[in-house]
């Protein structure tokens, strides 16, 4: 199973999200767009984890302790080829701490990249000349209310990468 924590966005979110990657594909012809219901910012990436692991992954996220925190979206950027909008918020990073201190805690692995919050909207992104991700602005989209995280699935179905929710932390 390739699992991964994230925060997800409500379907208004989404389409605001949405805006900004057809404003991309006008500036940037080519590239591996992320597809509406991926939309999400990853708080741990933990990879392949066997199936008969996922009650431990499951109570590694039970035990993480939050309250509800706003978070904002908004300003374009780039690692190489990878577009991703900025993403602010100063409880969000400790949030992150939390889920892999809880996963490492029970020796679950997780890709130990310092966090940098962000959402990916692009891969393999190949801008028109003199055009760049600075091109989308930097005001901020839209802010949200952060009140659970979940507990993600990648799979590709029929090709398509598809991700499930396997469970559901609500903020206390």
């Amino acid at each position: 199973m390739r699992l991964f924590f994230a925060v997800n966005f409500s379907e208004r979110e989404k389409d605001a999200i949405m805006s900004k990657i057809s404003a991309l594909k006008k500036i940037c012809p080519r590239g591996n767009f992320s597809r509406r219901d991926n939309l999400h910012v990853t708080l741990a990436f933990l990879g392949e984890v066997p199936r008969e692991r996922l009650d431990d992954v499951i109570a590694a996220a039970k035990s993480v302790k939050f309250s509800p925190f706003e978070i904002s979206v908004g300003g374009a950027g780039n690692f190489g080829s990878v577009v991703w909008l900025g993403v602010g918020g100063k409880e969000l990073s400790p949030l992150a701490a939390a889920v892999r201190a809880e996963c490492g805690k029970r020796s679950i692995y997780f890709d130990a990249k310092p966090f940098s919050p962000h959402l990916t909207i692009c891969r393999e992104a190949s801008f028109s000349e003199g055009s760049s991700p600075s091109a989308l602005g930097d005001a901020t989209l839209f802010s949200k209310r952060v009140t659970s995280f979940e507990l993600m699935e990648s799979t590709r179905i029929s090709g398509v990468l598809t991700y499930k929710k396997l469970f559901s932390k609500k903020a206390e």
